[in-house]
């Protein structure tokens, strides 16, 4: 097999394939003479000697309604009656099958030729379910003649308890390191010491599971400022910007009386793209790149006390008096992994594995290079890999000490009291874990795990971890709950205001999760994942056509390495339907996302992407 000649790949190596699974499809879909269950007002209409299948998760003391109907247009007969039966039966995720419910029909009918079914499911609560509702009727032969079905799934769900709180003007300060793995740092168990990181986490809240909700920055950026996911928003790839019509949240705390400020050293989040809206000030550090590599091979401290001292503290003192925002995107520990010395060598000991670097021929950048692993058009030894490894961990840690230098600066000028502070990521990074390099590539933890730390202002100052899972949608709307600022009409995300204020005690936080990436490559158009508890689903399609699905348990294999789908029927179908509604719903309000072609960008801005590696 040749995968570039089948569209899968760019790869056009002869390799060897084992058939692991064979679908069997009607092409028409159903059989030509057979109707085929159908969706008519609202209502499910199923022929006779069918069944209809629905997989859900189910939650506290769940009940499922049932309501049916025989219409006389409908044609069914008293002698269909008589032998007409109606079952429902459940498979749970352990593989245990039970028939609920079975009945003749003529049983069931009312005089007003209604039938009405109640089911407790208590004894599968919490848990995914397969439900089945079968209709049989040996003596029908007439095939317009058909059962209607109404049903819902009722069930308790306890919303999070939020204390009373007075809403203030609380000062908000954002700072996100693009591409940071949440598990190489010390508050997730990282291998290095990132002592300033670990101090912000024992002042403040840390969410253990927090996911961005896509591979790489400017849709996650774009999620971070509408809470609105990318299936959504549409901005999934180079040649697309925030839909104009989405509300940003700091044009929310600009109309609630907040002064705003972004620095920002990454071209996808940038003026060009329309990611000003909202900010009195944004600052692009990529057009003052002599000054930044200056200050940058100076050291984190002197990088820091720039980023202070030109942009942040002359803003702050212009605010008469007003709360404020700082919106800090930093770039490392993005690639190139170069980080001045001492930080560069300081976790190689004795590794020489260079060959990422001395591969390279005339005018390649290290993006180049990673295309090349990533195409399968060089190899990379473990030696090389743990290599990479030093160096990014090398940036890691000057990023640490830069986050201690600038948060010493707000200490020492009394504004750390008083101020909302929010540490996260983008997004993470591969290491060939799933067979790329760098990010931007698959919808995997390695990507998609990122840090999310937050320390309320002192008054109302907890300590604590988050265990459930939250995403970076969650951060525009629990900002604006907290300081009582409007909703943004569009978020999809929720507030984690309750978790912040009870950190570990907050009962029916088990919603699902989701992500989505979108390349501009041909062979392949979308990834999508979707996450509840501790499965995860992940689906690549070509065109409108899923090609490949893979079921996790990130519990039991959080390296995702073992495709459960195959065995986990309910679990994956489950996820699989709580996934295809999500992309309905998106569909239904996705906005046009603005046209961004690279080439209508200025110099500076195109220049910055291109050493990225977002643009050839």
């Amino acid at each position: 097999v040749r995968p570039r000649e089948t569209g899968a790949s760019r790869d056009a190596r002869d390799i060897a394939a084992v058939l692991e699974a064979i679908e069997f499809s009607y092409d028409p879909p159903w059989p030509a003479a057979a109707r085929r269950p159908e969706i008519e007002n609202d209502e499910i209409v199923q022929p006779p000697n069918t069944v209809i299948s629905y997989a859900c998760q189910l939650y506290g003391r769940p009940v499922l309604k049932l309501t049916g109907s025989i219409r006389a247009e409908d044609g069914i007969g008293s002698d269909v009656i008589r032998d007409a039966e109606v079952a429902v039966a459940l498979l749970s995720a352990s593989g245990d099958e039970r028939v609920l419910f079975r009945e003749k029909l003529e049983n069931l009918l009312r005089a007003d030729g209604r039938i009405t079914l109640n089911m407790e499911l208590g004894d599968h609560a919490h848990q995914p379910v397969l439900l089945s509702l079968s209709f049989t009727a040996p003596a029908a032969k007439d095939a317009a003649c058909s059962l209607r079905w109404r049903g819902r799934i009722l069930y308790e769900r306890p919303r999070p308890v939020v204390p009373a709180i007075t809403r203030s003007k609380w000062n908000i300060l954002v700072i996100l390191f693009d591409t940071l793995r949440a598990d190489h740092m010390s508050p997730y168990g990282g291998p290095i010491p990132t002592p300033h990181m670990q101090a912000l986490a024992d002042r403040g809240v840390v969410f253990t599971h927090a996911f961005a909700n896509s591979a790489w920055t400017r849709p996650v950026v774009t999620s971070i400022l509408t809470g609105v996911y990318p299936a959504a928003h549409r901005t999934l790839t180079n040649r697309t910007a925030p839909p104009q019509d989405l509300v940003f949240f700091p044009e929310r705390l600009r109309a609630h009386g907040y002064r705003t400020l972004a620095v920002s050293h990454n071209g996808n989040f940038s003026k060009g793209l329309g990611c000003d809206r909202g900010f009195d000030q944004f600052v692009e550090i990529f057009r003052h790149a002599a000054t930044y590599l200056k200050q940058r091979k100076r050291g984190p401290q002197a990088l820091a006390t720039w980023y202070w001292s030109a942009f942040i503290k002359p803003f702050l003192d212009a605010r008469d008096g007003r709360p404020f925002l700082v919106y800090v995107h930093a770039i490392d520990p993005h690639h190139p992994y170069d980080a001045p010395e001492p930080y560069g060598s300081r976790f190689l000991g004795q590794l020489r594995g260079n060959r990422w670097r001395t591969d390279m021929g005339p005018g390649e950048t290290v993006p180049a290079v990673f295309r090349l692993v990533n195409a399968g058009l060089m190899r990379l030894s473990p030696e090389d890999i743990a290599f990479l490894k030093a160096q990014y961990n090398g940036e890691v840690a000057y990023m640490d000490d830069f986050l201690g230098t600038l948060l010493g600066f707000f200490s020492q000028n009394g504004l750390l009291e008083d101020t909302l502070v929010v540490f996260l990521s983008d997004h993470g990074e591969g290491f060939l874990e799933h067979g790329t390099l760098n990010h931007g590539n698959d919808v995997y933890d390695t990507t998609l795990h990122v840090p999310l730390i937050m320390v309320l202002p002192r008054e109302l100052r907890r300590q604590g971890r988050v265990e459930h899972p939250v995403e970076l949608v969650d951060i525009a709307p629990t900002i604006l709950d907290l300081v009582g600022a409007e909703a943004l009409p569009d978020a999809q995300g929720h507030s984690l205001l309750a978790d912040l204020l009870a950190p570990g005690e907050q009962a029916g936080s088990d919603g699902p999760t989701f992500a989505m990436h979108g390349s501009d490559e041909g062979y392949l158009t979308e990834q999508v994942a979707v996450r509840l508890g501790r499965w995860k689903l992940v689906r690549e399609q070509h065109a409108a056509r899923a090609y490949r699905t893979e079921l996790f348990d990130t519990q039991s294999d959080p390296t995702e390495q073992i495709d459960r789908w195959p065995a986990e029927l309910v679990r994956g179908k489950t996820l699989e339907q709580i996934l295809r509604r999500h992309l309905r719903s998106c569909a239904a309000r996705a906005p046009q996302p603005e046209p961004a072609a690279p080439e209508e960008l200025d110099d500076e801005t195109l220049r910055n992407l291109r050493g990225l590696g977002y643009v050839e």
